[in-house]
């Protein structure tokens, strides 16, 4: 094989290994920015399931149509992201929990809307504290469901990270290889190979 072939081949191998690092680079950062947007959604549900609870509060204190008003406009901005996000292409288990999530929320808002049709609200209610109780149980589904995006992000991440290490060394080791091959060759053609 003549030298030309040789430095060819060699920059070739160095063309081919960086266009796969950034191919798994730019995968990388798909996943992670799906798992950002992920988060972000989460974080939506979170504030329309705190603004229902204080409004479910708000009621049970006051009485009020008001509160049952704003727990049904947030209830519905909550149905409308947690639906958004059933629609996404998720992994197994974040699918499994917001479907978990989905159907613990209709059951929510059923035993809010009982409470509210029962007309005897109090703190010892039965009613109430059934909901109390699920909703600590949504509580807590939202946080391991936060907690699922931030491992993808995070693990996104890492890998990202791992593979531009890795571009560097092998480029660096393959940059150097090929420039010993060829000074070495450039010595012999010239003559002068201890140089």
């Amino acid at each position: 094989m003549n030298l030309r072939v040789r430095i060819t081949f060699g920059f070739l191998i160095i063309v081919f290994v960086m266009a796969s690092v950034s191919g798994i680079i730019i995968w990388q950062e798909s996943n992670m920015h799906k798992a950002f947007q992920h988060s972000s959604q989460i974080s939506e549900i979170e504030k329309y399931f705190l603004e229902c609870r204080r409004q479910e509060k708000n009621f049970i204190i006051r009485l009020d149509t008001e509160s049952v008003q704003l727990f049904a406009s947030n209830y519905d901005s909550l149905n409308v992201v947690v639906s958004k996000m059933l629609d996404y292409d998720l992994n197994d288990q974040m699918m499994k929990k917001l479907n978990i999530l989905q159907n613990k929320l209709d059951s929510y808002s059923f035993k809010f809307d009982t409470i509210v049709s029962s007309g005897k609200i109090g703190i010892d209610n039965i009613l109430v504290l059934d909901e109390v109780d699920l909703a600590r149980e949504i509580h807590t589904l939202i946080k391991e469901i936060k907690s699922i995006t931030i491992q993808d992000f995070n693990k996104g991440y890492a890998v990202t990270n791992n593979v531009n290490i890795f571009s560097v060394l092998i480029g660096l080791f393959l940059s150097v290889l090929i420039a010993g091959f060829i000074s070495t060759r450039i010595m012999d053609i010239i003559g002068h190979p201890d140089e």
